[in-house]
């Protein structure tokens, strides 16, 4: 955190599309990268899904934009994708694990959930969150005006069911 402080202080773009090299966290399964480890990254999306979230916190405050999405391929990488699966990726290497905080965190500093939800269903926040098993992330999307269409009506479907069970376990 201290070098990413110092970058920033000194006025490294906190918003810059950067290219990363993968390879640890491909053979760890950590991210999508391609074949070749390489994949194009924004830093809140990168370390909203695998830093702790005081890190989050840093870009924030130093102006990355929680509404930028980026385009890589045919995947669209919102940064609201990443807090929701975060608990999935990093239970084994983080104490604070907490998607919603997360959110709550990108909604403070102007996270438009309904934009963020409103892309291709394989990288959909609220299929993402769902996939991970996170109901209560999923819930707290949608009260936040996250839309769920995008994911498709079978998934939908399957999502209200387990949400209405939750609701209403009985």
């Amino acid at each position: 955190q201290k070098i990413t402080r110092l970058l920033l202080e000194a006025g490294a773009n906190p918003n810059i599309v950067s290219d990363v090299d993968f390879p640890r966290y491909q053979a760890e399964g950590i991210s999508g990268a391609t074949a070749s480890g390489r994949e194009k990254y924004l830093p809140l999306y990168f370390e909203t899904q695998r830093a702790p979230i005081e890190d989050v916190h840093l870009l924030l405050k130093y102006g990355a934009d929680p509404n930028q999405i980026l385009k890589d391929g045919n995947l669209y990488l919102a940064v609201l994708l990443a807090a929701a699966q975060s608990m999935a990726v990093l239970d084994r290497y983080e104490s604070d694990l907490d998607s919603i905080s997360r959110i709550k965190l990108l909604l403070e500093y102007g996270l438009d959930i309904k934009r963020q939800t409103q892309i291709a269903a394989i990288t959909n926040p609220i299929c993402g969150a769902y996939n991970s098993s996170h109901i209560d992330t999923v819930l707290f999307i949608l009260d936040n005006g996250g839309d769920a269409t995008a994911c498709g009506e079978k998934l939908v479907a399957w999502i209200n069911k387990d949400l209405a069970r939750k609701i209403n376990p009985s």
